[in-house]
């Protein structure tokens, strides 16, 4: 599978994106999008999350940019 380049952030960089905000959680998105092991997860459990339909890879951690 062909993975796009990813942009590259600078803090305080503006980010736009579109998608609906939900909280994650390893079970929810497992089979989705096809994670990897749990354990790997398990600091965004619980944290917000935007999600942004038709993209395999598109959950994206709310405070990852400021």
């Amino acid at each position: 599978m062909h993975r796009p380049e990813r942009p590259r952030l600078a803090k305080g960089q503006t980010l736009t994106l579109d998608g609906n905000v939900q909280v994650f959680t390893y079970q929810a998105y497992r089979g989705q999008y096809d994670l990897a092991e749990r354990q790997a997860y398990a600091p965004f459990e619980g944290e917000r999350v935007v999600v942004m339909a038709g993209r395999r890879t598109a959950t994206v951690r709310a405070s990852a940019v400021r």
